[in-house]
């Protein structure tokens, strides 16, 4: 019995000790990952930008006669983007009134139907007729080619706010899965 056990561990050490051990599932620098570690994590950083019309419709809240402290405000839009071509945008967004801030959530939709899904914070500056909207969009996923991005686009757009029709431009970096 003393051989083999010593016979036993002399190959457990010797394979240990090999040249080849990653190999070896004994080891102990031998990785055990499971398929979740194994699937590829690196991205491919890049910037985008883009030109962005858009209308938008509110609902004041609460409603009338209740003095409305916040706006349920949809936002549909259109426009050309780096990496998405002609584009399509939704946006729900709450804007608060007495602060002119907003967040909400907005997905963009690529002729070809991938998608990207964003949250959004904005910023409202009223000055003569139209508002200046600016809005921080954080990217966090999508489908197809835009599965698991994530980024970030600065929007910044004006707003005529007697018909609810703005129009600006866009740009960020998005970070896309390898």
């Amino acid at each position: 019995m003393r051989t083999s056990t010593a016979a036993i561990i002399l190959a457990l050490a010797l394979a240990a000790c090999s040249s080849d051990a990653a190999r070896n599932p004994l080891a102990p620098s031998a990785p055990n990952l499971s398929a979740a570690d194994r699937t590829d994590t690196r991205t491919i950083s890049t910037s985008i930008h883009g030109s962005l019309d858009a209308t938008e419709t509110s609902i004041p809240q609460p409603a009338p006669p209740a003095i409305p402290t916040q706006l349920a405000t949809h936002l549909e839009g259109t426009g050309t983007a780096s990496h998405l071509g002609r584009y399509t945008v939704v946006a729900n967004l709450t804007v608060d009134l007495a602060t002119a801030s907003s967040v909400g959530v907005m997905t963009f939709t690529a002729a070809d139907g991938d998608r990207i899904t964003a949250t959004e914070a904005g910023q409202a500056v009223f000055g003569g007729s139209l508002v200046r909207i600016t809005e921080v969009a954080t990217i966090t996923g999508g489908t197809g080619r835009f599965a698991r991005a994530t980024g970030t686009l600065t929007i910044v757009r004006l707003e005529n706010p007697a018909t609810g029709v703005s129009s600006g431009s866009f740009e960020g970096t998005i970070d896309l899965a390898k």
